[in-house]
């Protein structure tokens, strides 16, 4: 009777939280984040153009890699998306949903990792509950993004092989095998992340290898079998965005080399030996440790989070501030209980870490997201742990629930403070990345442009993808006339012209004296004494993002 109701329990708690963690995660999803950035238009578009003519928007036939911005981007998370599209629309919300709906699908595999792991459905509760809640899942589970869909199918992976490897080893293996193979095709970090992991796992659990290697060749056959399309991945213009963020490839590096290289040789040092100590072979390990070390600073992980501003809300980090102090725990009690499953977590969040430290912009919350649902093992084995250390060290009652408050107390406070934050203070601080009033700007512009020959849209209104995608601008007619510019030092390039739309930098001292032209840009642009004939203010501050104008300089009424 008392197992019935316990579990009994589990199972309305495993429900709530799920209904919690969808209800995060779907609440106002069109409209919060404010603004639109991007990527997210460009998943959109594409999708959108696959969907009406079989072609991305460049008119490659169903490719393996959207060029996108000039990046070649694994396209799966795009393919997810056309089912949305055909039913809702192409807006805002048809493109976020299956980023949430993957974030929404990890939490019960979340659930099953930890309880498989730990056999505690305490512990599996918890550890769900925190990712349900969690500031750095429910950001990325709100936009567009391929980081979820990546987390969710290498989760799915492991959870089916712990599920199915006691009964049948060769159907584990080869479900897993094709679900690994798919991660591989969404998110560049999985094509790192995957063969470091599997390596590990076979030197870890060599035995298991040896004795199921019949087995295993078939599963790596399959697996190699379900690759062979990335083969082409790696050669071309595929590579453009690896090329574009690599350290080897970063122009600042190979300046500060040459830098210090001429000073030693300006001090005596002998030619030779000054290139041999001041090298990409010498810099660039100092370097990738250094990024891989900024993923465990005070700043990233608990007050500041992610540089980039659109990966990032205001004055939070990724982790709840208890979080440090769980992991720890978590660490300690697997050394002490389970010393090969601890050593199996440092190999994967080791190799989650890699990938982002080979680039040139560290670090990024984007491409670690897939040590997520292993923090979160971490997080709720050491919540335990602590509990259980301190019950350890005394029977008082009063003690432990003070303990159990602070934790809880800290929770609610960090859950306020992201939720503050995320809905008042990013949509100001962090407007400019999320480009909030360039929708506005881009119908406003469509609206007026029929009176006009040629519509001169400036590159400060974050180009073409954002026309194309509010406009619905016909993805067939696009194929014809988009042609790009070459890519800048990180890959990426820029479509200047199509249809009567011109996206270019107006030039220094420009008169914008053409009756026949709308220009459109931000107010810094033009010059004193322009009236324009539509503004675009933010929707807070009021303050004036885009200014749209014609040549006479006229206000309209």
């Amino acid at each position: 009777m008392v197992t019935v109701m316990r579990l009994t329990k589990v199972k309305s708690l495993f429900w709530i939280i799920l209904l919690l963690g969808t209800f995060l995660r779907l609440w106002q999803l069109g409209i919060i984040p404010q603004g639109f950035y991007s990527d997210e238009a460009l998943y959109g578009y594409e999708a959108y153009s696959l969907l009406k003519t079989g072609n991305d928007q460049f008119g490659n036939h169903l490719p393996l890699s959207i060029a996108g911005f000039g990046d070649y981007r694994p396209a799966l998370y795009i393919y997810a998306t056309i089912p949305f599209i055909s039913i809702f629309g192409l807006n805002e919300l048809a493109i976020r949903l299956p980023s949430a709906i993957a974030s929404i699908a990890t939490i019960p595999l979340i659930y099953y990792l930890i309880y498989k792991l730990t056999g505690k459905p305490k512990i599996a509760l918890t550890g769900m509950f925190i990712f349900a809640i969690s500031p750095w899942s429910l950001y990325f589970g709100r936009m567009a993004h391929e980081t979820n869909l990546m987390t969710l199918l290498i989760l799915l992976a492991i959870t089916l092989f712990l599920r199915l490897y006691k009964k049948n080893f060769l159907t584990a293996g080869i479900s897993a095998g094709i679900l690994l193979s798919g991660a591989l095709y969404t998110y560049h970090t999985a094509r790192i992340f995957i063969p470091i992991v599997l390596i590990g796992t076979a030197i870890l659990y060599w035995q298991t290898v040896r004795a199921k290697r019949k087995q295993l060749l078939i599963c790596g056959a399959i697996f190699c079998i379900s690759i062979l399309p990335l083969v082409r991945e790696f050669q071309g213009e595929a590579l453009s965005r690896i090329r574009g963020i690599s350290i080897w490839n970063d122009p600042g590096l190979i300046a500060q080399i040459n830098e210090q290289r001429g000073m030693a040789q300006t001090n005596g040092m002998p030619g030779l030996t000054a290139r041999i100590f001041y090298s990409k072979l010498t810099f660039i390990p100092l370097r990738i440790t250094g990024n891989f070390l900024t993923h465990f600073s005070s700043s990233f992980l608990l007050t500041h989070g992610d540089p980039n501003g659109i990966y990032n809300v205001p004055n939070n980090g990724i982790l709840f501030w208890v979080e440090p102090v769980l992991i720890i725990f978590g660490f300690i009690s697997l050394w002490k209980q389970n010393r090969k499953l601890f050593w199996w977590l440092l190999v994967v969040l080791f190799a989650a870490l890699i990938p982002d430290s080979l680039t040139r912009v560290a670090p990024s919350s984007a491409r670690i997201h897939i040590t997520l649902p292993f923090i979160m093992l971490l997080d709720a084995v050491g919540l335990s742990s602590l509990i259980y250390f301190v019950r350890r060290g005394t029977k008082e009652f009063a003690v432990i629930f003070i303990l159990k408050f602070a934790v809880i107390t800290l929770l609610t406070v960090n859950i306020w403070w992201f939720w503050q934050n995320y809905l008042y203070t990013l949509p100001i601080q962090n407007s400019r990345a999320w480009q909030i009033g360039v929708k506005e700007m881009v119908l406003q512009t469509q609206l007026l442009a029929p009176n006009y020959k040629k519509v001169w849209m400036s590159r400060e209104c974050w180009g073409w993808i954002h026309v194309v995608f509010h406009t619905k601008f016909a993805p067939q007619d696009f194929q014809k006339v988009a042609r790009h510019s070459v890519r800048n030092d990180l890959g990426f390039w820029w479509v200047s012209d199509f249809g009567n739309y011109h996206l270019e930098w107006f030039p220094p001292g420009f008169k914008f004296n053409e009756t026949s032209t709308l220009y459109v840009g931000i107010p810094q642009e033009f010059p004193t004494g322009t009236k324009p004939l539509a503004i675009i203010k933010h929707p807070i501050t009021n303050q004036e993002l885009f200014w749209i104008t014609n040549g006479t300089g006229e206000k309209s009424l």
